[in-house]
């Protein structure tokens, strides 16, 4: 018998017991009807007998099964229409509700083993069957048995004698959701891919590394390197990929993983690869298309996309093989590679670098497309939440494989005056989450739907404490509500409602004063509450923001030192007004003030060289502009609005003619096939919580030859050099630090890849360090599509850590748990597959 103990434990989290009853209803007895009615048919319907039988039963079977979908179809309309509108369930379904999640558990714990283990790591943990398999020392098919008999033996159990439908009354309360209607009924407008640059983010991602007070002895947090957000239409459409590929004709086993210390072996025959080919030319790539678990999926069509979000741009197609390998040939305009059915969905697109040994990874899983409303506690609609569907950081972990050319895409998408929202083309991953965001309210996030849903509610609920509650009306100059401003207070945000009102909770991390609101066409508000001796804020019960009127527009032209306009130069404030976040996302008042809620953005000059910035306050503005084409750039000293039009001259007089050099091991030896690319960071935030957010520009790059050399002509004399390369670590250098620009060396590490896997228990450990021969720790690198992560400790996820980069220096693992360590581990690590290491 279950202890009250455990029954509690377990009861603590409902939603795996919703799942749980999910999975016992989910078309239970459809089969076996479907049978009764194919021989009901026969007996009254006989076929012919020149006809085979079984091809007669087959197509009797699918058109009552199309008669079924249709009756379905027919009945939930009918209910839906006379549905009633219902804001919260009755206290006596509550009551109904709690009492049968706890008969469910009961039975669960009721089970003999090793059902109830099999159960509980399928659905309370959370976990599928080929991990279950791999703790359970047992095969898949093992684990599969075991759950089809523990949810039979679950219906007996609930059953209790009353027949074999009584379960299923039983688990009634558990199972009453909104019914799904087809995805055609959203009319979901196209939208836009989420979707970085990889060479941006390595740029930006050395650069502050390089810079960093750290760099010696890095900081003990993890640094993620940002790049800038992709643009989001006006309308406040939803951001998401094009999806697409359908299942397998034949599964392929996952990669063995090998003993410690040693390559990862592969099962599969890789087809012969394709000379590289260098960046003058036409380009194929060889890359591989996988399911959500990690299989190779052969027959899926690709197409190439690009970063602006057109994943179907091309007419450059090709089919996936055996193992899901596939070549395509890549045009200029490429950055991404989708597949292209429309019954799935891309997952993490492939990414498309300059150098022939790129090696895209591609991963699909069923498309569905999910919908609905956020409403509050009362049922009110919410306009401004955010709603954005993401996968675990933990993603693809256990797959055994580096994803430096895969990007994972994130959904998103803002709800509207009416709360409404949609994401379309979203993947069916039970790994997902779905949550909704808004300031003033309680986070929320729940467990993806793994169906389409265009009548999904969320519930945002407000803090039920009242102390960190800033609550307020936003006024414009002439004292009238002003809806949809944008407030926030540093490290949260929220936007105000029709009748001006904001609520604000400033207990989160990063809120701190002062407490601004900003609007399209208005000059922002600003309110600095007084602080008590202890220096902590006190906040007045009401707060009034009114907004000021028209903000100022800057206007000018950018020339060379000759005096010409200069067309297609990017002209940008360099210190704008900190305003505050948007989830990751960070804002500028002067951004806001005009209607742009990107993290940089910068205007294009036109053919006449001429510009305007609008949103600029009463304030004078460093304003930089920068020839993208070369990287010529300059910064003006303090300016205004009054100051229109003002002129940027480019100057010309610090070009080096000629930069050349060479890409060098640390012994000295060239490196060929290396990507060399001239760079300038143009733009860097600091975060309010630390650590700094930026972009950069980039221009000239090649390839290294046999000998490792590369050559530029006409270079900004303040410009870096950036290298990367699937054999190396990425490294630079600034050309003010070097004493001669023609004989340049830039030496670079030797990348060595390592995945950490625990064996039993793997709760002994939840990260660890890598040291090098002289016991210092080492900066490790988790390299993906949308950039790396990198830092001196990686944490270790249900066992597993991500594959990491680093250097021929690693002589040491140190296993830890927490702050203690568990174990040291001699590393003897070899270049090419990932390394897997079992401590």
């Amino acid at each position: 018998m279950a202890t009250r103990a455990e029954v509690s434990a377990l009861l603590a989290q409902t939603e795996w017991i919703r799942a749980l009853a999910r999975g016992l209803a989910a078309d239970v007895h459809l089969a076996e009807d479907l049978v009764q009615d194919a021989w009901v048919a026969a007996l009254e319907r006989p076929p012919r007998d020149d006809r085979p039988l079984r091809g007669w039963l087959a197509t009797v079977l699918r058109n009552r099964w199309r008669d079924l979908g249709r009756e379905r179809g027919w009945r939930e309309r009918r209910e839906r229409a006379a549905a009633r509108d219902e804001a919260l369930p009755s206290a006596h379904e509550l009551v109904e509700r709690a009492a049968v999640q706890r008969t469910l558990v009961e039975a669960v714990l009721e089970l003999e083993e090793p059902y109830r283990s099999t159960v509980l790591l399928r659905f309370f943990e959370g976990l599928p069957q080929r991990e279950i398999a791999r703790r359970t020392s047992t095969s898949v098919a093992t684990v599969n048995s075991r759950l089809t008999r523990a949810l039979e033996r679950l219906r007996e159990r609930l059953a209790r004698g009353g027949g074999r439908t009584a379960w299923l009354q039983a688990l009634a309360p558990l199972l009453r959701q909104p019914s799904l209607a087809p995805v055609a009924a959203l009319g979901v407008p196209a939208m836009k891919i989420v979707a970085a640059v990889v060479v941006v983010s390595l740029v930006v991602g050395w650069a502050l590394w390089r810079s960093s007070p750290e760099r010696e002895r890095p900081a003990e947090a993890v640094t993620r390197v940002a790049v800038a957000e992709p643009e989001r239409s006006p309308s406040g459409d939803a951001e998401h990929t094009r999806a697409s590929a359908p299942p397998a004709d034949e599964e392929t086993s996952p990669t063995e993983r090998a003993p410690v210390s040693a390559p990862v072996a592969k099962t599969e025959t890789e087809p012969a690869p394709t000379p590289p080919a260098t960046l003058t030319g036409p380009r194929t790539v060889r890359g591989r298309v996988l399911d959500a678990s990690g299989n190779g999926v052969a027959g899926l069509e690709l197409v190439l996309g690009t970063k602006s979000g057109d994943l179907a741009h091309s007419s450059v197609r090709c089919t996936s093989g055996a193992g899901g390998w596939f070549e395509i040939g890549l045009e200029a305009a490429a950055e991404t590679i989708v597949v292209a059915d429309a019954r799935y969905a891309t997952v993490m697109a492939g990414v498309v670098r300059e150098l022939g040994e790129t090696r895209p990874l591609v991963v699909v899983a069923p498309r569905i497309a999910v919908g609905g409303f956020v409403v509050d506690e009362t049922g009110q609609p919410i306009a401004g939440a955010d709603v954005e569907l993401r996968l675990p950081s933990s993603f693809g972990i256990e797959w055994g494989l580096a994803l430096d050319y895969a990007l994972a895409l994130r959904w998103r998408a803002r709800t509207d005056a009416n709360g409404a929202y949609a994401l379309a083309d979203v993947p069916a991953l039970d790994a997902a989450a779905l949550s909704a965001a808004l300031g003033g309210y309680e986070a929320h996030s729940e467990p993806a739907p793994q169906a389409s849903d265009p009548a999904h509610v969320i519930v945002l609920a407000r803090p039920l404490a009242k102390d960190g509650l800033v609550r307020g009306v936003v006024l414009d100059e002439a004292g009238a509500f002003v809806e949809g401003a944008r407030v926030a207070a540093r490290g949260d945000s929220t936007l105000s409602d029709r009748q001006g009102a904001f609520t604000l909770d400033v207990r989160e991390t990063g809120a701190e004063p002062p407490l601004r609101a900003a609007k399209r066409g208005h000059l922002p508000a600003v309110f600095e509450p007084e602080r008590g001796a202890d220096g902590a804020p006190r906040w007045p019960a009401w707060i009034v923001l009114r907004l000021g009127g028209p903000p100022a527009r800057l206007e000018g032209r950018v020339v060379d030192a000759a005096g010409d306009p200069v067309a297609g130069a990017w002209v940008w404030l360099d210190d704008t007004t900190p305003f505050g976040q948007i989830g990751e996302l960070v804002l500028a008042t002067e951004s806001l003030a005009r209607g742009d809620e990107r993290f940089w953005s910068y205007e294009v000059t036109a053919a006449d060289g001429t510009f305007a910035i609008d949103g600029l306050l009463a304030r004078e503005y460093r304003v930089q502009a920068l020839d993208p084409r070369n990287l010529l750039s300059v910064e003006s000293p303090g300016l205004s609005a009054a100051d229109s039009p003002v002129e940027l001259v480019l100057p010309t007089h610090d070009l080096h003619e000629r930069v050349a050099g060479r890409v060098v091991s640390q012994r000295g030896q060239p490196v060929p096939g290396a990507l060399v690319q001239l760079f300038r960071t143009t733009y860097v935030v600091p975060l309010s919580g630390g650590g700094r957010v930026a972009d950069a520009a980039q221009a000239q790059k090649q390839v290294t030859g046999d000998d490792g050399t590369f050559v530029f002509t006409d270079v900004p004399g303040d410009a870096s050099i950036l290298v990367t390369g699937d054999a190396i670590l990425f490294d630079g250098t600034e050309l003010e630090r070097e004493d001669d620009v023609e004989a340049i060396a830039i030496v670079v590490r030797l990348r060595l890849q390592m995945q950490v896997e625990l064996d039993e228990p793997i709760t002994r450990a939840d990260g660890f360090r890598v040291l090098d021969a002289a016991g210092e720790p080492m900066v490790l690198t988790v390299m993906r599509g949308d950039g790396p992560t990198y830092g001196p400790w990686m944490p270790i996820l249900a066992g597993r850590s991500a594959v990491i980069s680093l250097d021929e220096e690693a002589t040491t693992l140190v296993l830890l748990h927490g702050e203690d360590v568990v174990a040291r581990v001699a590393l003897n690590l070899a270049a090419g597959a990932p390394n897997v290491v079992r401590p």
